[in-house]
């Protein structure tokens, strides 16, 4: 299930990501205008082992839709991201 969340509503990662390494695949599919509201959506496509015990690898599809459920951007992004063992008091 999948819900609608408006873009600035996210998930606090301060502190989780130890290093964005990559930007990949993105679209800029339909203008965005002053107004608009913008509802933002990510999915996990790939994990994989960083070969440090702290942290792993994911990869992430981010794309966003206005009001109208017309898709205005998509892209990838490749980030380092601790493990959850490792979040302390998070």
């Amino acid at each position: 299930m999948q819900t609608r969340t408006p873009c600035t509503d996210y998930i606090e990662t301060k502190g989780l990501i130890y290093f964005a390494r990559m930007l990949d695949k993105i679209r800029l599919k339909a203008p965005v205008l002053h107004g608009d509201t913008l509802y933002c959506y990510s999915e996990v496509l790939e994990t994989s082992d960083a070969g440090r015990p702290d942290a792993g690898i994911v990869r992430f599809r981010h794309y966003g839709v206005n009001q109208d459920d017309k898709q205005v951007f998509e892209g990838e992004r490749t980030v380092l991201i601790k493990r959850r063992s490792h979040w302390g008091d998070k």
